[in-house]
């Protein structure tokens, strides 16, 4: 038996993918620690796994604040400046935390800095997690890939130039623990020995370039996931049914629920709409009487009643739609297209631009997905691949062969 130390990237969407991967490792009789902000303990606590909170910030509200919805790359960047101009007052505590802890590896994000360089100062085994479509440590064949590593090294280049504390703390990382600047540096673009995938290969089109580190799962979630609310199922009685979801962090779009009011209202379409919570559901105008409306939905369990999935194109959203086969409609909110560039390159559904977005282009799109023989059959044999790439079972698996190697 082992202990394994996660440490998920502290937003939704990255954390989500590891929770069935703990369970997984649980279910072995392995023991699990997740190390995340106060305000998941809920979540984490219900897989089984050992919360322990920590209490520093990724970033300022002030910088955040003056960065658009759409400048992901930029705002990639800032993580990365911050994680190495703070890493001289964080490291110290997270050292004695983690040492507390007596784990035997650690299981961190690959662009979660903090836990990557402790594990070098501890010599500790690391694995390498990958919940986005950007992969370290790879030379990539796939054009967007690259595209997007080269903005994001462009913009920490300019924060590196911006913020001399980022200098400053790295110089003071490499005399306090004899790590060298260059593998300090390089940490945002190496991958672990072993390094999980949560996509299937297939649905890379360099897939083939990646080597024996990369281990290619496909996605991870729970059949039934921690919900703190109620939603009515049982109401999902019609079809066609869309579900409509701009995910976690860019949900605050009232002008896009009022087109999707004027899309679907008195149309045959069953529509099941998560607005997020960062909206206040008093501003939308009275919703149509074939409309359902949350500030959460259970996804898992309204997706394999959905027979069109309208989406931001987050990857865990992408791939849970696959997961049963559900044509997408992808209306990307930032920059960061690399999934939605899939979807459309592999027919897997249709991607709108949110600028040139209208009711009608929304409907005819949606009808479209939800009628198209290729986009099913596309949809169908995607379905497959990600059925057979093995999930948090197949991940958990690899993790535990892993460590029992390092030992």
């Amino acid at each position: 038996m082992s202990r394994y130390l996660f440490f998920p990237f502290p937003l939704y969407s990255h954390m989500l993918p590891t929770l069935a991967v703990m369970e997984e490792l649980l279910a072995h009789g392995e023991e699990v620690t997740c190390f995340l902000p106060e305000h998941f303990r809920q979540i984490i606590e219900a897989t089984g796994a050992r919360f322990r909170a920590y209490h520093f910030d990724l970033v300022e509200q002030e910088e955040l604040q003056a960065i658009g919805p759409a400048d992901g790359d930029k705002s990639i960047a800032l993580f990365l400046s911050r994680m190495f101009r703070k890493s001289p007052e964080v490291i110290p505590p997270l050292l004695e935390s983690i040492r507390e802890e007596q784990g035997d590896c650690i299981v961190a994000e690959c662009m979660f800095l903090w836990p990557r360089i402790a594990a070098r100062i501890l010599h500790l085994p690391t694995i390498g997690l990958c919940p986005t479509y950007a992969i370290p440590g790879a030379e990539s064949g796939d054009r967007t890939h690259e595209q997007f590593k080269a903005k994001l090294y462009q913009q920490f280049k300019k924060q590196a130039t911006e913020h001399s504390p980022l200098e400053d703390g790295l110089a003071l990382l490499s005399r306090t623990y004899g790590l060298s600047i260059p593998e300090l540096r390089s940490l945002q673009g190496t991958a672990e020995p072993l390094t999980i995938v949560f996509q299937p290969r297939a649905f890379r089109p360099d897939g083939d370039t990646f080597d024996e580190r990369f281990l290619f799962v496909g996605p991870s979630f729970q059949r039934k996931r921690y919900s703190s609310t109620s939603f009515p199922l049982e109401q999902l009685n019609q079809h066609p049914l869309v579900y409509i979801s701009l995910g976690t962090n860019f949900n605050n779009q009232l002008d896009f629920y009022r087109q999707c009011f004027l899309a679907f209202s008195g149309t045959e379409w069953q529509v099941v709409l998560s607005y997020g919570t960062r909206l206040d559901p008093a501003l939308l105008p009275p919703s149509p009487s074939n409309f359902l409306l949350a500030p959460q939905v259970p996804q898992l369990e309204v997706l394999p009643r959905a027979d069109v999935f309208i989406s931001h194109g987050g990857m865990n959203s992408v791939m849970e739609s696959l997961y049963y086969g559900v044509p997408l409609v992808v209306i990307p909110q930032t920059r960061q297209e690399e999934a939605a560039h899939r979807v459309r390159e592999l027919e897997l559904g249709i991607v709108l631009d949110k600028e040139t977005l209208t009711a009608d282009r929304l409907r005819e799109a949606t009808t479209r997905a939800a009628h198209d023989p290729d986009i099913h059959a596309r949809a169908s044999t995607m379905r497959q691949a990600i059925q057979e790439a093995g999930g948090p079972k197949r991940a958990a698996e690899a993790i535990i062969q892993f460590t029992n190697g390092s030992h």
